[in-house]
């Protein structure tokens, strides 16, 4: 988890109401949304097409 209380993720990458961001280990953004539930459904896709 980061926090970013200077606004510099919310500058760069543009979710200026809140929101989550999940980052690959090499940098890029793999996901992003406004809604915790939205990233589970995408994280149980990702995982069962493994």
């Amino acid at each position: 988890m980061l926090f970013d209380p200077e606004a510099r993720l919310t500058r760069r990458y543009g979710m200026h109401k809140g929101g989550l961001y999940l980052f690959r280990p090499d940098g890029y953004v793999a996901y992003r949304s406004t809604r915790l539930d939205n990233l589970r459904a995408y994280v149980e896709d990702v995982l069962l097409a493994l």
